[in-house]
């Protein structure tokens, strides 16, 4: 799903799911593939989950990312419109677990979109439920997390990893 979201044809893509599901991790996919081409890219971390070693290790260049931290979802899809309008071929929203702070109109959404779809942005907005209403190009439902796990069962266990799948819930043309 990455490589369809990146080449512009889902300007907005909202990617919803519980904890622990997936979703940081698709954006900070989409942040890696962006930034390692040598493009500038803005996260948007409302959640306020990134981990910069975390991310660095991920293969996220943080040369070329633009880090933002709001306090609500106002002030966050102000944010994101903005960065569409200024040159960020990639706009990250992370809205962190719920409840997410704040509310904003469906047309603040539907503004964003557009400002997307205008400076050929893509806006990647991870939710724990869906938030944008019509205005999202795609839904993506991330789900069936499962542990990777280091040593015999029965004996010590170490957690390496999770696994989660990425389904298309929904999608405008």
């Amino acid at each position: 799903f990455i490589g369809k979201i990146l080449d512009g044809k889902f300007e907005l893509t909202e990617v919803i799911g519980r904890s622990s599901c997936g979703r940081f991790a698709t954006l900070l996919a989409a942040l890696q593939q962006v930034t390692t081409a040598g493009e500038p890219a803005a996260l948007i971390d409302q959640g306020d989950q990134l981990d910069p070693q975390v991310a660095a290790a991920a293969g996220v260049d943080l040369e070329r990312l633009l880090w933002l931290r709001p306090r609500n979802l106002v002030d966050t899809v102000a944010a994101a419109e903005l960065l569409t309008s200024t040159g960020f071929g990639l706009v990250a929203v992370d809205l962190g677990l719920p409840p997410v702070r704040g509310r904003t109109t469906p047309a603040a959404w539907i503004r964003l979109a557009r400002r997307a779809a205008e400076h050929e942005a893509v806006v990647v907005v991870g939710t724990p439920y869906r938030l944008s209403g019509c205005a999202a190009t795609a839904v993506l439902k991330a789900f069936g997390t499962r542990g990777r796990w280091l040593g015999a069962r029965g004996g010590p266990r170490l957690l390496e990893g999770l696994t989660s799948h990425l389904a298309l819930h929904r999608h405008r043309n």
